[in-house]
């Protein structure tokens, strides 16, 4: 999915008309600290709708927080693009897996689920320590084929990261379920935003019309409480047993 967001945003410059600005080279990456086999050590990937913050201490892994975004999310029809740039999606998987979610949920259940007040991404750049309520339908006033959809519509992030590390990831999540909450709204438009919190992730999902173009314009942020963020749990543990 990374490599295709730096694609798409390629694909936007070729349809502002600006590749200089909006192209597939414009992204940093920073290393912290040195790679090492037991030393902690991490880098950041950055740039437009991209944003991959990667911790390692040994075997143990945190990815969080991590921003994916996109405009447009797959490739516009009728225009002429280089090769490898065509027939790009991204966001695509996650999007209609909450949809999935949604439909299995009773009219009660959405009606509890959904957000009064207009929704967007609470948890973005500049927000490490926002406060977000456990709010909506939470894991335990679901059924149990409706827990494995929200499970399976988290795992479509999580599972982002390196496999041996996102079945770890996946089955703290999986012990945590009944303790997620889902909110969300479906705009007048059909665009959908949604939220899951637990003490193991948080995700916020949001489609906005494009901001460049006609095209769909989708954010989402992925972030790990309890010290997950940036590895900092890790990373205090480490120096506890070791000084520096």
């Amino acid at each position: 999915m990374t490599r295709d967001i730096m694609r798409l945003n390629r694909v936007l410059g070729e349809l502002v008309g600006n590749t200089k600005e909006l192209n597939e080279d414009e992204y940093y990456l920073m290393i912290f600290g040195v790679p090492s086999e037991s030393l902690p050590w991490g880098f950041q990937l950055e740039g437009h709708h991209l944003v991959i913050n990667y911790f390692v201490l040994g075997n143990q892994v945190a990815m969080s927080p991590t921003f994916w975004g996109s405009e447009p999310t797959s490739t516009p029809y009728g225009i002429t693009l280089p090769t490898g740039y065509q027939n790009l999606v991204v966001l695509e998987r996650e999007r209609e897996q909450a949809r999935a979610f949604i439909e299995s949920l009773n009219p009660v259940q959405q009606h509890k689920a959904r957000l009064d007040a207009s929704p967007g991404i609470l948890t973005g750049a500049g927000n490490d320590d926002a406060n977000v309520p456990e709010a909506g339908l939470s894991g335990r006033e679901m059924s149990a084929s409706q827990r494995s959809l929200l499970l399976r519509m988290i795992t479509a992030f999580v599972g982002n990261v390196h496999a041996d590390q996102s079945r770890i990831d996946i089955e703290r999540i999986s012990q945590r379920i009944e303790d997620t909450w889902f909110t969300f709204t479906v705009r007048s438009d059909g665009r959908i935003f949604y939220r899951t919190v637990s003490p193991e992730v948080l995700i916020e999902f949001d489609e906005v019309p494009g901001v460049f173009s006609k095209e769909n314009h989708v954010h989402a942020v992925v972030r790990r409480p309890n010290g997950m963020d940036y590895g900092k749990s890790l990373l205090e543990q480490h120096l506890r047993r070791h000084q520096h």
